[in-house]
């Protein structure tokens, strides 16, 4: 289970990638953020119980 969000995590932990994302997502590919503007936070680990049951949460936080 927690594979695959593992990948996800570690493919955005490329800043281009990432910006990629954040531009095409929130300002319709616009080039707002820019990978070179971004610094890469510790990563952190939340836990989160939804409604199934138990489970773990990573999050990374980058900031511009």
């Amino acid at each position: 289970m927690g594979r695959k969000d593992e990948y996800q995590l570690d493919y955005l932990d490329d800043n281009r990638r990432f910006a990629d994302q954040i531009n095409g997502a929130l300002f319709g590919g616009k080039q707002i953020v820019r990978p070179e503007e971004l610094e890469t936070e510790d990563s952190q680990t939340a836990g989160a119980v939804p409604k199934s049951g138990a489970g773990n949460t990573r999050t990374i936080v980058d900031k511009a």
